[in-house]
């Protein structure tokens, strides 16, 4: 089992004992292991096994999180480090917790909100792990504008957010980011009650809005897409 490539597990957060579903991970040694898709979402359990995945190249974890897990930065947790991770799927607590400031080699990620079945209070956990005092507009300011550990912004080529935020303000804070201004494939998705009629002068105020995002190749909001074309490289003349 240890040479395994591609792991996949489905467990309800909590087992019949009341423990942690992630417990199970502190039992497994995969080393090369390039691809993770776990039912839960990040804990120490998850930290402490992502610590020793070096060459994992996918991680996808639950967006859904049911108890209150507590990732202080004051605890004594590990900072995987995972160089050759490329694609995130996952809350957007999870992308801070881990990804703040540490992109790495990352090239897609893809921010999901917890199921529509889950009551307020249990949505409200998703944001109140990390900084009860910063809501979600903040922390994704956070995440996209946290200057790089290495000292390098690592450019997203995809980009799949699911929001509450409206799509002008999400799409003025993406062109203003470092790390989302060059994305190439970009899909937002609004939560219906943010969502703006989609009228002629909506269409138009996208369309303008799209234009801060010089490599955009496509962008779908809520179904509806745009086509884009990138803005042609500058083109040197130089005299004789």
């Amino acid at each position: 089992m240890r040479g395994l490539l591609e792991f996949k597990l489905a467990l309800p957060e909590r087992l019949h004992d009341g423990s942690a579903a992630s417990h199970v991970l502190l039992s497994v040694n995969l080393p090369l292991l390039r691809s993770l898709s776990l039912s839960f979402s990040l804990d120490a359990n998850v930290l402490c096994f992502l610590a020793y995945t070096p060459r994992l190249q996918q991680l996808e974890l639950s967006p859904d999180r049911r108890d209150k897990l507590s990732l202080s930065p004051s605890e004594d947790l590990p900072t995987p480090h995972l160089p050759a991770l490329s694609s995130f799927s996952g809350s957007l607590t999870d992308a801070f917790t881990h990804f703040s400031g540490r992109m790495g080699s990352l090239e897609e990620m893809y921010i999901c909100r917890p199921e529509a079945t889950l009551d307020q209070d249990t949505q409200d956990v998703i944001l109140g792990d990390i900084a009860d005092d910063v809501d979600e507009e903040g922390l994704l300011r956070k995440l996209f504008n946290s200057p790089p550990d290495d000292g390098g912004y690592t450019s997203l080529k995809t980009l799949e957010l699911h929001t509450s935020l409206a799509p002008l303000p999400t799409l003025a804070l993406l062109a203003s980011s470092p790390i989302t201004r060059d994305v190439q494939a970009m899909r937002l998705v609004i939560d219906p009650g943010s969502a703006p009629s989609a009228g002629m002068d909506f269409h138009h105020d996208i369309a303008s809005r799209l234009t801060s995002f010089p490599l955009l190749t496509s962008f779908n909001l809520c179904g509806m897409h745009w086509s884009c074309s990138p803005a042609p490289s500058p083109i040197a003349i130089s005299a004789d």
